[in-house]
């Protein structure tokens, strides 16, 4: 499929992706959780 030297740069790059997925996963949960918080004031 790949040559083993391209393989460790693929795995980094799939990871900084599914690590960038995440941290925006995580804001988003929080926007979402804050505005839920202010719909519950209103």
């Amino acid at each position: 499929m790949f040559d083993d030297e391209q393989l460790p740069g693929l795995k980094a790059n799939f990871l900084l992706i599914k690590n960038l997925r995440h941290r925006n996963l995580i804001k988003y949960e929080a926007l979402y959780i804050d505005v839920k918080k202010h719909a519950c004031w209103l």
